[in-house]
């Protein structure tokens, strides 16, 4: 394997072509054993053919011989089927195991270097169980292509005449074959492409429903809902129709129009004596099963290759190309100042971009909050500011230095993020807390815990050499959440970035988390959970969408009615979201 020569574009290509590509031992397993299920089809009507002319002629006995011929055909035949299910099975099991390697990889290494959005494991996982199940029905039923060659060969023992009859059925069959699948493939990605953005309004939609109802933007919502309904009709209408005319061309060349051309053919040629009535018998036999069980395979094959076709689509944007290595920074900037240059970010070249065009400064000690509707965009451009996320355009630099330059060491050292989801991994709390700064000593430890407010924490669980676990330890949302910001808090990173970090803490606790902080140093940003968090901060950074606009909590107050009414949403509000 070390020695395979590789694919010029890479290894993590995700094509059919490359995925097949590094299997050769159950590829060639395969081809023989469709090969050898190529017999029965070239055989079966010439067999029949000798058996009835055997009878005609009285020769009971040399039809008893041809029919064991045909009984020992089709025993091979089903043996060598059986063996060619059992190579697909191989192949297909061999995909998978190399297409999740892949899309693993590819997800890893395209983390913090390239602009898709991170997807559950979930969705990869039903997409390469889809992607298995479709590869398999297609080998499976792909030799049955085979079968339209071998009735035509069988057929041409029989009577050249009627072979060549067929032959412009079969010529035909290629390129209308070609624009099926191409028309199918189309209509059916489209058609999932509407259906994913149908669910994507509507989670957006009910994700931000008080913003929505806040901001009196019902009908708008509603509008954008109904627009994606729309095209999700028309896609469901055009798979629908381009299914059933392939489906009726195929017919006509494999099915209805091969078997009225040879019947129409046949006492001519009985009359010529070019054909004998078991030839006839045996050529009707070519085209009724072989020609009919490729209509068969073409029905089934076609949307098991569009889903094929689809998914490996779908697996592309979950899991984006490798990004090109690119030379590290490991040494760390001196200055520590934030700077976003004509920042633009979209999840894909058509998408409505999320950030457009973003300047920003964040000097040495800032406080920024970042506020704004559900679903605006603020943990995107978190992920942007700390490296997480790549620009679509523009550029974030620390000290100068480009964020998604930066060596892990050195983004570790540099830049924390809290999350709204904590992580308490298995082990002592010491070892939880400490992680990011394994020299600290235990002074240093229970100072950033009581300075966070989570020394009751460490109390109840018995100190820091109480024992935790990731899902059995038995922390509350809030505990986990006190439990991370202490860790952070402990940490060198000179730039601190809280996602919605306090969500689960009360407002009490939520503020005396981000003084703390605040006492800390360093710069911090402040993803807002409660509008609480702009009246602490130095500065406010506003999103809505289409702009965005910084200023200090007295001037947007008075100057931006979005900033004002989520404020009054807020106060009035007396229930945490």
């Amino acid at each position: 394997m070390n020695g395979r020569r590789r694919d010029p574009q890479g290894d993590d290509e995700l094509t059919l072509r490359a995925l097949l590509r590094p299997h050769a031992v159950h590829r060639h397993a395969l081809v023989r054993w469709t090969l050898l299920a190529f017999l029965p089809p070239f055989a079966t009507g010439r067999l029949v053919a000798s058996a009835v002319d055997a009878v005609i002629a009285g020769h009971a006995g040399a039809a008893a011989w041809w029919l064991g011929a045909l009984a020992v055909v089709g025993v091979v035949g089903a043996w060598a089927s059986q063996e060619q299910v059992r190579a697909t099975a191989w192949l297909s099991e061999a995909v998978r195991t190399d297409l999740t390697r892949r899309v693993v990889e590819r997800s890893l290494g395209a983390g913090a270097s390239t602009s898709g959005r991170g997807q559950g494991g979930a969705e990869l996982t039903t997409h390469i169980e889809t992607l298995r199940d479709t590869l398999s029905n297609t080998l499976r039923f792909l030799p049955g292509v085979f079968s339209a060659f071998a009735a035509i060969a069988g057929v041409a023992t029989l009577s050249p005449v009627l072979a060549l009859i067929l032959l412009p059925f079969v010529a035909l069959v290629v390129p209308a074959y070609a624009w099926y699948l191409r028309a199918a493939t189309h209509a059916t990605a489209a058609h999932a492409r509407s259906e994913e953005a149908v669910q994507s309004e509507i989670a957006l939609v009910l994700e931000g429903v008080r913003d929505v109802v806040a901001r009196r933007a019902e009908q708008r919502a509603m509008q954008d809902v109904r627009g994606r309904l729309a095209t999700r009709r028309e896609a469901v209408v055009r798979t629908t129709w381009v299914s059933t005319a392939g489906q009726k061309l195929m017919q006509l060349l494999l099915g209805h129009g091969p078997l009225l051309a040879v019947l129409i053919a046949l006492p001519w040629l009985l009359e010529r004596g070019s054909l004998s009535v078991g030839g006839a018998v045996g050529a009707v036999t070519y085209v009724q099963r072989t020609l009919g069980e490729m209509f068969g395979f073409v029905t089934f094959a076609t949307m098991s290759f569009v889903n094929l076709s689809v998914v490996l689509d779908r697996l592309r944007g979950l899991a984006p190309p490798l990004p090109p290595a690119r030379e590290r920074a490991g040494s760390l900037p001196v200055d520590t100042t934030v700077r976003v240059e004509s920042l633009s970010f979209r999840y894909s070249p058509t998408a409505h971009p999320i950030v457009a065009d973003l300047d920003l400064e964040l000097p040495e000690g800032d406080h920024l909050a970042i506020v704004g509707p559900s679903g605006i965009g603020k943990s995107t451009l978190a992920g942007l500011l700390v490296g997480i996320l790549a620009p679509t355009s523009g550029r974030v630099t620390i000290g100068g230095v480009r964020v998604t330059d930066l060596d892990d060491d050195a983004r570790r050292q540099l830049i924390a993020v809290v999350p709204q989801e904590s992580y308490v991994f298995t082990g002592t709390l010491r070892e939880n807390l400490a992680y990011l700064r394994p020299d600290a000593t235990e002074e240093q430890i229970l100072a950033s815990v009581r300075e966070v407010g989570a020394l009751r924490v460490v109390d109840r669980l018995g100190g820091l050499d109480a024992q935790v676990a990731t899902t059995t330890s038995g922390l509350s949302e809030g505990e986990r959440q006190l439990i991370g910001l202490a860790r952070i808090h402990l940490s060198p990173a000179s730039v601190v970035m809280l996602d919605e970090a306090t969500c689960y803490l009360d407002p009490v606790a939520e503020e005396q988390a981000e003084r703390a902080f605040q006492r800390r140093g360093g710069t911090l940003v402040v993803i807002a959970h409660r509008m609480t968090s702009s009246l602490r901060a130095r500065r406010v950074l506003v999103l809505d969408g289409d702009t965005a606009r910084l200023g200090t909590h007295g001037e947007l107050i008075d100057t931006d009615p979005m900033y004002a009414d989520l404020h009054g949403l807020w106060a009035a509000d007396p229930t945490p979201a």
